[in-house]
C-alpha cells in the first residue's frame, strides 16, 4: 500500500513538473505575442502618421507635467491618468448623485501621442 502511494505521488509529481514546463512555455509565448502586438500597434500608428501627413492633418500631442512642490505639500490629487495605450489619457470628472455622494467618472481622451508619466526624464521636461 505504501509502495502504491509512493508510485502515485511520483506520477503526480511528474505530471506537475510537465504542467509547470508547459506553463513556462505558454508564458514565454504570451510575452512574445504581447511584444509582437506592441510592435504592430507602433507600426500601424507610424503608417497612420504618414497617411495623415499626406492629407495635411495637424497632430495633437499631450504631456502631463509632474506635481509641483506646492501641489505635493498640499496633497493635491491627480485628475489625469494614462490610459491603456500610448495615445489616450483618462480625465476624472467627478459627479455627485442626489444623495450628495461623490463618484469618480473617468473619461478617455485620445491624442496622436501621449508622453507618459515618469518617462520624461528627471526634471520632467523631456531632458
Amino acid at each position: 500500500q505504501i509502495t502504491q502511494r509512493d508510485e502515485t505521488i511520483g506520477s503526480k509529481n511528474t505530471e506537475i513538473k510537465d504542467l509547470n514546463d508547459k506553463l513556462q512555455v505558454a508564458l514565454k509565448d504570451a510575452d512574445l505575442m504581447v511584444d509582437k502586438i506592441k510592435e504592430e500597434v507602433r507600426r500601424r500608428k507610424e503608417f497612420q502618421f504618414k497617411y495623415e501627413d499626406a492629407k495635411g492633418k495637424i497632430r495633437v500631442y499631450a504631456r502631463c507635467r509632474p506635481f509641483t512642490k506646492a501641489e505635493i505639500s498640499s496633497k493635491e490629487s491627480t485628475l489625469l491618468r494614462p490610459a491603456k495605450n500610448m495615445w489616450s489619457l483618462e480625465l476624472n470628472e467627478t459627479e455627485r448623485d442626489v444623495m450628495g455622494n461623490v463618484k469618480d467618472k473617468w473619461r478617455i481622451y485620445e491624442f496622436d501621442h501621449v508622453f507618459q508619466f515618469g518617462l520624461m526624464g528627471s526634471k520632467g521636461n523631456g531632458t
